[in-house]
Order: C-alpha cells, then structure tokens, then sequence
C-alpha cells in the first residue's frame, strides 16, 4: 500500500469520526432541547392549574382559620367528653352509695331477723322447760307414793309405767334441750353466783360452807352461754348467835 493510499485512508477515518460525533452531539442537544420543552411545559400546567383551583393551593389566612376551627372542635369534643367522664363517675357514686345503703339495710334485716329468730326460739324453749319442770313434778310424785297405797299390784304396775314413761320423756326433752345448746346449771355443791342464781331461803347447815347451794328449787338452765333460765336455790347461811 502506498503512502497516498494510506492517507487517503486516515482521511476518510477521520471524516467518519467527525461525522459520528457531530451526529452524536446532535442527538443529545435534541435530547436536552426536548427535556426542557417538557419540563417547562409541566410548570406551565402546574401554574395554570393552581389559577385555575385556588383551592388547592390555601392562602396563609384560610390555614389559620381551618387550624383555629380544628382547635374549637378538638376543645369541644374534650369538653364533652369531660361532661360525660363526669356523669360517669355520678353515676359510678351514686351507685356506690345505693350499694352501701342497700348493704346495710340487709345487715339490719339479718339482725332484726336473727333477734327474733332467737326471741322465738327462746320461748319456744321455755316453753319445752316448762313441760319438762311439769313431768319432772309428776315423775317425782309417783316416787313420794306409799308401797301400800294402792291395794291390788296391777294398780302399782300401772303407777310404775307411768313413772318409767315419765323419765323417758324427760330423758327425750333432755336430749332435744342440748341439741339446742341448752343446758342446764349446775348449782347444788357450788358457790352461790348472783348472775345465774336466785336465792330463794336462807338456811344453816353446819356440815356445809357458808355461801353454798344446798338446794335446787327450780333449775336453771343457759342457752348459748347466755342465761335462758334463772335457777331458784336455797343457800346455806352464817350460823346466828341465837340459833
């Protein structure tokens, strides 16, 4: 290859390169120029829409006032919501205050019904004391009959029976008397006790202290550890001078 060719060669290369870049500048400038076309094209838009819809874009004024509206409306619904926080609570006391007023008028109506229970049952106890002072007389006067007060034996068998069914009543009445807690005091032997003792004679036994019971009149009976029944008894006194 001679060097004319060779030239000629590097010329034309260098025409090729020179075209492809120019052609490349060409292509980016128009890639510029076209950005830029669409770019203000969109703020044109964007300003035209904004004349447009001034709704859209609020003024300082109109935010003030939507912010202050907001606040009294926050404040509004506090204050509500304070109102009925309140009433609440009334209510909570109030019924609080009817729950206590209602429990305590149970605690009186248990009272009051545990007081007459007990009022009742206490007659109703005396009552069954009584029968037994009753049978308790009757079984001590069939033993006080003579041997020959009665002259046939079947009479004296008959007075027996009764005497036997009279202790097994009494025995019976004993026994329904202490499931009920009632029980009855001990008094012959013991100190003379003015709680639970009446003294109905005064009488001087030298073989026994001064101050003791020497005899039961009528027994007493406690129910409950509480005095149902006072107890009647003879109390052995101070020998006198003159006796």
């Amino acid at each position: 290859m001679t060097d004319d060719s060779k030239e000629q060669m590097m010329q034309q290369f260098q025409q090729y390169l020179d075209e492809t870049a120019n052609q490349k500048r060409s292509q980016e400038e128009n890639a510029k120029q076209e950005l830029l076309h669409h770019f203000q094209s969109f703020l044109q838009d964007d300003i035209e829409m904004y004349q447009t819809s001034p709704e859209r874009a609020p003024d300082l004024f109109t935010l003030l006032a939507q912010q202050t509206a907001l606040k009294n409306e926050v404040k509004l619904e506090s204050r509500q919501f304070k109102n009925a926080l309140d009433k609440f609570n009334e209510t909570v006391d109030l019924l609080k205050q009817n729950n206590q007023h209602l429990t305590a008028q149970i605690v009186q109506q248990e009272q009051q019904y545990l007081e007459e229970t007990t009022r009742l049952e206490r007659h109703f106890l005396l009552d069954l004391i009584e029968l037994r002072d009753r049978l308790f007389a009757g079984f001590e006067q069939t033993k006080d009959y003579p041997a020959g007060f009665f002259a046939k034996k079947s009479k004296q068998q008959f007075i027996d029976t009764v005497s036997q069914g009279m202790s097994m009543n009494i025995e019976r009445l004993d026994k329904i008397l202490k499931k009920h807690a009632v029980i009855a005091i001990d008094t012959i032997g013991q100190s003379f006790n003015p709680d639970i003792m009446r003294a109905t004679a005064l009488e001087y036994h030298p073989e026994h202290p001064e101050g003791i019971v020497i005899a039961e009149q009528q027994t007493g009976f406690m129910y409950k550890n509480e005095l149902l029944r006072i107890a009647d008894v003879i109390v052995n006194k101070r020998k006198q001078e003159n006796e």
